[in-house]
């Protein structure tokens, strides 16, 4: 296993900043610059994420519960994930997704 310090993390977060920069100002951008500019702002993200200790979950594929429902599943020791399985109210299903409560930053 192998570790990055937070040094290694800003700095490659800089050189990426530093990549998006000269996109940006090049006078005749390249046809695939929104493109490049998004996997720069998605490898900026996930890497700072990942330094913060933040989990990044995968996208929820049902609709989120309203207030009633989610005062229901306080009462219950069970609720739903953000893809429909039950778990736990601080669980996360076989397949990465969190409880509601989890995701929702309630617990």
């Amino acid at each position: 296993m192998s570790t990055v310090s937070a040094h290694d993390t800003l700095q490659a977060v800089l050189t990426k900043l530093e990549q998006a920069q000269r996109l940006i100002q090049n006078p005749l951008p390249p046809p695939d610059m929104p493109v490049q500019m998004e996997l720069l702002l998605e490898e900026m993200i996930s890497d700072i994420r990942q330094e913060l200790g933040i989990k990044q979950w995968p996208e929820p594929t049902v609709e989120p519960p309203d207030l009633e429902t989610l005062q229901e599943w306080l009462l219950d020791s069970i609720c739903e994930a953000t893809d429909g399985c039950i778990v736990e109210h601080d669980g996360r299903c076989p397949h990465g997704h969190p409880s509601w409560f989890l995701r929702l930053g309630l617990i």
